[in-house]
């Protein structure tokens, strides 16, 4: 057992080694490419509609990959987390999540349901980062939605909880 540990924390060593070395590679030319896009914007004060549109693509899906890089970062870091077992109000973190996401896009409406009294055991940082992920992913989709909706439930399977994101995005 023992010599198993040893090769599972050297594999996740490695694996973490990996996942930096790859992260940099990525942003290396993700940031050239954020900055040439940026000289562009500047460059082009007359730029068409059409144009606009396609920088802002561009500027959209930098990002889009930036959080992936920070995503890939952090999931490789997760060996190296000790995990704290608690028990966890996850209708409370997830109405926190909604509040932050409504603040960043005070223009959007969108109509959130969330479950009352959701409890759940586990580590908040892992709860917190999957519930955020799972609802920032609601509330993307739903951007270009007429009249969105996002919605958190859950239900108790015996020891087990199950909880559920819902959108119509």
């Amino acid at each position: 057992l023992r010599y198993a540990n040893e090769m599972l924390a050297r594999a996740n060593r490695e694996l973490e080694a990996f996942t930096a070395s790859v992260s940099h590679d990525l942003r290396s030319p993700l940031t050239t490419i954020a900055g040439q896009a940026g000289l562009l914007e500047i460059s082009m004060p007359n730029a068409s509609d059409e144009q606009r549109r396609r920088l802002t693509k561009i500027q959209t899906s930098v990002k889009q990959m930036s959080d992936l890089i920070d995503a890939l970062l952090a999931l490789s870091r997760i060996s190296r987390h000790t995990l704290h077992r608690e028990m966890i109000d996850a209708s409370a973190l997830a109405h926190s999540i909604i509040h932050d996401l409504r603040q960043s896009e005070p223009h959007r409406i969108v109509e959130v349901s969330i479950q009352a009294d959701l409890h759940v055991h586990g580590d908040r940082r892992l709860i917190g980062d999957l519930l955020r992920n799972l609802l920032e992913n609601s509330w993307k989709f739903t951007g270009k939605t007429d009249s969105a909706r996002i919605e958190l439930g859950g239900a108790a399977l015996g020891p087990m909880a199950t909880l559920y994101v819902r959108d119509n995005g």
